[in-house]
């Protein structure tokens, strides 16, 4: 599915920036998450992952987060007010959150776990492949 595994367009995009090992761990591991196609515990940390990197974009601006707890849609949409992600971008966080959500609570509300399983797998690869993309343009914020 993947050419060049994220971590390495990471390292090479931040190369020797310390503060950023713990998210360069995390990557390594959902890689290889990937690699074995383990999809739903990839996509739930990836989600973790993008999380993470928004508060952290977030809490190095001095952005203010509108809500106690913060999700990737109040997040990403606090980088896009302040002008950190570009407004294009935007609805790909809330597409990837959709099904990488349900995937971090294991819920099924809309029969997504029923689907054919060449279907299914499609959706996850893209999925992965989108929440790659948004990884890489955070890091690039970083």
């Amino acid at each position: 599915m993947v050419s060049i595994a994220l971590y390495e367009k990471i390292v090479r995009i931040k190369k020797d920036n310390i503060q950023l090992t713990e998210f360069l761990k995390e990557i390594e591991r959902i890689d290889d998450e990937i690699i074995k196609q383990e999809y739903m515990p990839a996509l739930r940390d990836m989600r973790a992952l993008i999380e993470g990197l928004c508060k952290y974009i977030c809490q190095t601006n001095d952005i203010q987060i509108k809500s106690d707890d913060p999700n990737i849609n109040h997040l990403s949409s606090a980088l896009l007010e302040n002008k950190i992600i570009d407004y294009h971008i935007l609805p790909w966080f809330n597409a990837f959150n959709s099904v990488a959500n349900e995937a971090a609570h294991e819920i099924d509300s809309s029969k997504i776990f029923e689907m054919e399983q060449e279907i299914k797998n499609d959706l996850f690869e893209t999925t992965i492949k989108l929440g790659q993309h948004l990884i890489l343009q955070l890091f690039s914020k970083v």
